[in-house]
């Protein structure tokens, strides 16, 4: 028994082992080429770097593991997690790293408005500033504003949107239609970076937010547009090394674990098919929007000599505000007022009648 053991892990050590004992690990750990083979001190398991032109893999594993994130995609993911942990010191060096190693204006901005999909608009807005004050945004881009949502939201859930749009609406219907017509509709149907890069970047944060549910979702959409199981990893990996920001092992590992199960499963179901990342958006709604007609505008002639002209509203606007006068509170309803300390919403809307009642 002992001489058969030890012929077989003789035959671990040359590299004889089946394809399936193959193993694909991420960045730092043991090159997509290793495979595992037992350990003599702790019955463990070890990567042993074998040679590709030695190891049983595919072409496919071949051109896999020579496709990674490209540096100023790595840079991009880097700054995104750095506004999403609110280091704006770190933006100005990282967006002049960018534009050093080949980037571009429009892929820059896209990134930074792609903020508002996890990170918010209060951030996205604080690094947009940052950047622009510094320099490196010297003039506007397009993107997609108003019109009918583009498609974004159903060429990431493919198959399944029905079925997500079910589970959102269930939840809260009316977040669920900001989230596909705004979030998707307009942020995800922007232009400026590809589909990938941003599930790249979605899967970066959510394995930092310690999200495994969204980021197996979003890691199959990635592999979908394109994005191999080395680059997700590379993006989590990314995620860890942001300055002054811990995340514990065991989160990084659940992150992992995810990017495993999430290519089983898009090679079960999607292998052989790769989706499409060209949005769907209506003609002209790519744009740079106009700046709308200023609501407070210089003081008026009559202003300034005492009297107040009411403006006169143009035949176009909607008047959205109407006064409650004394004979609509008399044609509402009688509600009694409830007792004190009681909450209901007869009350509320008692409530709200009476701080509308015009002074007598």
């Amino acid at each position: 028994m002992h001489a058969l053991s030890f012929a077989c892990r003789a035959l671990c050590v040359i590299g004889v082992r089946p394809p399936s004992r193959r193993a694909v690990v991420g960045p730092g750990r043991a090159f997509l080429g290793a495979r595992l083979a037992p350990s003599g001190r702790s019955g463990g398991v070890r990567p042993l770097k074998i040679p590709l032109a030695a190891s049983l893999q595919s072409r496919q594993e071949v051109i896999t593991r020579e496709m990674s994130l490209l540096p100023k995609e790595a840079c991009l993911i880097r700054l995104f997690n750095a506004a999403g942990c609110h280091q704006w010191d770190r933006l100005a060096p990282l967006a002049r790293e960018f534009y050093d190693l080949g980037g571009s204006l429009e892929e820059l901005v896209a990134t930074t408005r792609f903020l508002v999909t996890l990170i918010g608009y209060g951030p996205a807005l604080k690094a947009t500033l940052t950047l622009h004050k510094a320099g490196f945004m010297p003039k506007h881009v397009p993107g997609k504003v108003g019109g009918p949502p583009g498609n974004a939201f159903e060429l990431v859930y493919t198959s399944v949107t029905d079925t997500v749009r079910a589970k959102l609406h269930d939840a809260d219907p009316v977040l669920a239609e900001w989230i596909r017509t705004h979030l998707y509709g307009d942020i995800y149907s922007s232009p400026g970076i590809p589909l990938r890069l941003k599930q790249l970047l979605i899967c970066s944060n959510l394995a930092m937010a310690d999200m495994p549910d969204q980021l197996f979702g979003h890691a199959i959409a990635g592999l979908r547009f394109g994005a191999t199981l080395q680059q997700l990893e590379e993006a989590v990996h990314l995620a860890v090394a942001v300055p002054e920001h811990s995340i514990k092992p065991a989160i990084v590992d659940e992150a992992l674990k995810i990017l495993t199960l999430a290519q089983r499963k898009y090679r079960r179901d999607f292998a052989g098919s790769p989706a499409s990342q060209q949005v769907a958006v209506a003609f002209g709604s790519v744009r740079i929007p106009p700046l709308a007609p200023l609501t407070n505008g210089p003081p008026s002639m009559s202003a300034m000599s005492g009297t107040v002209a009411e403006p006169t509203p143009k035949p176009t606007q909607v008047r959205h505000v109407q006064m409650v006068t004394e004979k609509t509170i008399a044609a509402a309803p009688k509600v009694p007022k409830p007792a004190a300390g009681s909450v209901s919403q007869e009350g509320f809307a008692w409530d709200v009648l009476e701080s509308e009642r015009p002074p007598m």
